[in-house]
């Protein structure tokens, strides 16, 4: 332990930046896209319209990606609550340079 604070010392005197604080991300801000139109993915056990109705009052707004998890733990909510526990929707990764935002069911 003394080791370690003996390091952080010498650090701040010579200048250099501890890795834990190089490693660090400052928050970001909270940036929101339009989306208009969910892509569902992977679906082979429930009907579109059921999950349809659920992201309806999420098109149509921006949103940040939170929110667009948020979308995709509702669609979650939808197959646990009809027994499918093991069924997960995610957002996965993509460009976010249209209106249509990607949700994979697996």
């Amino acid at each position: 332990m003394k080791r370690f604070w003996a390091g952080c010392i010498w650090a701040s005197l010579l200048g250099v930046t501890p890795l834990a604080a190089q490693t660090e991300k400052p928050p970001l801000a909270a940036e929101s896209r339009r989306v208009d139109r969910f892509l569902i993915e992977g679906n082979t056990l429930l009907p579109p319209e059921e999950i349809d109705a659920v992201l309806k009052h999420y098109q149509g707004r921006d949103l940040t990606l939170d929110q667009m998890k948020e979308a995709a733990a509702d669609v979650t909510s939808i197959y646990q609550r009809r027994g499918y526990y093991l069924v997960r929707a995610i957002v996965p990764q993509q460009t976010f340079d249209s209106p249509q935002v990607k949700l994979l069911v697996v």
